[in-house]
């Protein structure tokens, strides 16, 4: 994989010579972001009562979360329950969508949405 450093240079060289590739430069921003996601400390030591991020690629809509339940397993989170807090809605998801459709703030959410929709461009 690509260091952050590497990336960076990337995307700045992409974005200064063909602005037509400043899509591919922002799904690639999207990756890294998602990538940090994963890793960031939220993903280890998520607790009943934090706030995430949902994003609905289909519906293209981010709602916000409250943690309900968390389940760890060997150290990382096996399953986790949260309340929609605009919906109402409940649901329980498997600790690997952490990063992938739910994320530690709204500003990781929105560019995970908005790099998949320039990606589909």
């Amino acid at each position: 994989m690509m260091s952050y450093k590497d990336a960076a240079v990337t995307l700045e060289s992409l974005a200064q010579t063909q602005p037509s590739q400043i899509a591919e430069a922002l799904q690639m921003a999207v990756e890294l972001c998602m990538e940090k996601a994963k890793k960031e400390d939220f993903c280890k030591n998520i607790k009943k009562g934090d706030l995430i991020w949902y994003v609905d690629f289909e519906s293209e809509e981010i709602e916000e979360c409250e943690i309900f339940h968390v389940h760890y397993k060997n150290g990382q989170v096996d399953d986790f329950s949260v309340n929609f807090k605009e919906t109402g809605d409940f649901d329980e998801f498997e600790g690997k969508y952490l990063g992938d459709c739910f994320f530690a703030n709204k500003k990781m959410a929105e560019v995970a949405l908005y790099g998949r929709k320039a990606k589909k461009g």
